[in-house]
């Protein structure tokens, strides 16, 4: 499906290896129908991030494109609002807690769920994990109505629309591209 390069490679320790072919063929996994997830996978997505960071396609060194908290830009997007630049940015926390608390907000079927979740993840206890997902939710008013509903299914479903159109433009565009959920990674040239 994807038109990638005969020589994809990336730096392991202090070793550089090339990436199975098979590794890099993606296929899609729905949840129960069509509608529900649909995101692409492959081999090649379990590199760490530095280890990504090092691939190359054809010796041309390559770059991760991403698209910045996309789940909430979708909720702000789908009711025709702009989204902020930056959904995880808050002056009352680190952005990768604001990005925790976003997402299991957004994933989890009731409050309760994201409290014990957050509180299974971090460090916080129940009362400051209420605390930061109550600040969330007035920081992002205008979505908190989409908040503990299991979003999840259709957020990945659209994000999986969204890889499918970049990767067919990319395949008819011959360029080499892997797909990391919402990021890509291409050749520098062809960012």
């Amino acid at each position: 499906y994807l038109p990638l390069a005969d020589k994809q490679q990336f730096i392991e320790g202090d070793k550089r290896l090339h990436i199975a072919p098979v590794s890099l063929s993606c296929y899609r996994v729905f949840n129960g129908d069509f509608a529900s997830g649909g995101r692409f996978y492959c081999g090649a997505q379990s590199l760490k991030k530095l280890e990504r960071s090092t691939i190359e396609v054809d010796n041309h060194p390559t770059i991760e494109l991403d698209f910045k908290s996309l789940h909430p830009r979708f909720l702000y997007n789908i009711q025709g609002l702009p989204a902020p630049v930056d959904c995880y940015a808050s002056d009352k926390r680190e952005r990768s807690l604001t990005k925790q608390i976003s997402l299991y907000s957004i994933n989890c079927k009731s409050e309760a769920q994201a409290i014990k979740t957050l509180v299974s993840h971090t460090e916080l206890n129940n009362e400051d994990a209420k605390r930061h997902l109550e600040e969330y939710k007035k920081e992002h008013s205008l979505i908190a109505h989409n908040f503990f509903k299991s979003a999840w299914r259709k957020l990945q479903n659209l994000d999986s629309q969204l890889v499918d159109g970049v990767l067919t433009k990319a395949s008819n565009d011959d360029i080499p591209i892997l797909p990391v959920h919402d990021s890509f990674i291409v050749a520098t040239r062809d960012a």
